[in-house]
């Protein structure tokens, strides 16, 4: 009910219609079983370029997560609250062979001061290889940059956060910065409109038609007063007597099955478009879709009774 009135906890939008979409892949599903029963390795996880490591997909929604657990996905985003610092755990930095690398860089070091060849300083600096990705509709340029720090907590935080700032605005860093600039994100009114269709579907492949307007009906949300909330984007389904806003149904009373049938179709769509390599199916979903929907518009022309059948 909660993506049927345009609500996220956080109000990160983008993340929990990743995440939610992310739930109706079962390839994703499995991919998550196996990262829980560590049947996995670092390459499997970078090849899939998407593993959810959350311990609760796909049982829960977005908005039922932990907040440590929506922290942890929101580092693949750029969320619209401020986040802690990321600080990766060992095991993963030991997979991605980062502690390899600064032994070989140590060792290097050493072999030079026996060779008594000039010596120059070197940084525990490891730049990942940049790599585009999509993000929804956004294209990213992604680059890990690991670095060593040693703070003196003895100093006050203001004085190590203008330390920080001094490091970042180095030359080398204000290039990485210039290389990796990255596109602001849409709307955030059309993830609320995806999470309502994708909600309204999971109504309708769960209840049939009239159950799920009335399932919606029946647990609307209500505002502080007791009053009842208008559905999300509650205009456009809005029924066409004359009724405010927060009375109106989910669909309109004249359209109520091709109402479900078009969100579903908007959801299908947008998975696909979203992680289409997870979605094999697509195809053959769009084509009994496009059926199913024809056919509900040639019982409409045929009946003057409202359309309210349910499909499979």
């Amino acid at each position: 009910m909660d993506y049927l009135h345009g609500d996220v906890v956080d109000n990160e939008l983008e993340a929990a219609c990743y995440y939610e979409y992310a739930k109706e892949s079962a390839f994703l599903r499995e991919a998550a079983r196996s990262w829980a029963s560590k049947r996995h390795s670092y390459k499997e996880i970078k090849n899939r370029r998407l593993v959810w490591q959350c311990p609760s997909f796909s049982r829960k929604s977005w908005n039922q997560l932990s907040q440590q657990e929506r922290a942890d996905i929101l580092q693949g985003f750029l969320p619209s609250q401020i986040q802690p610092l990321r600080v990766i755990d060992v095991w993963l930095l030991d997979a991605m062979g980062i502690f390899d690398q600064l032994e070989t860089m140590a060792a290097e070091v050493t072999e030079s001061k026996k060779l008594h060849k000039p010596q120059r300083k070197v940084y525990p600096i490891i730049e990942d290889p940049i790599f585009e990705a999509r993000l929804h509709q956004r294209k990213v340029s992604v680059a890990w940059v690991h670095v060593i720090f040693t703070l003196d907590f003895g100093k006050t935080k203001k004085r190590l956060l203008q330390e920080f700032d001094k490091w970042l605005q180095l030359p080398e860093n204000k290039a990485r910065f210039d290389a990796h600039k990255q596109n602001p994100t849409g709307k955030t009114g059309m993830f609320k409109d995806r999470l309502k269709d994708l909600a309204a579907w999971r109504l309708y492949r769960e209840l049939g038609c009239k159950e799920a307007l009335a399932f919606a009906e029946k647990n609307r949300k209500r505002d502080k007063h007791g009053k009842p909330r208008q559905f999300h984007d509650a205009r456009k389904e809005q029924s066409k007597t004359k009724m405010s806003l927060n009375e109106a149904p989910l669909y309109s009373e004249y359209n109520e099955e091709s109402g479900f049938l078009k969100a579903r179709g908007r959801a299908l769509a947008y998975r696909m478009e979203l992680i289409p390599w997870s979605f094999v199916k697509f195809a053959a979903d769009t084509e009994k879709l496009q059926d199913e929907v024809a056919e509900v518009f040639r019982n409409a022309r045929n009946s003057p009774r409202k359309i309210c059948k349910s499909f499979s």
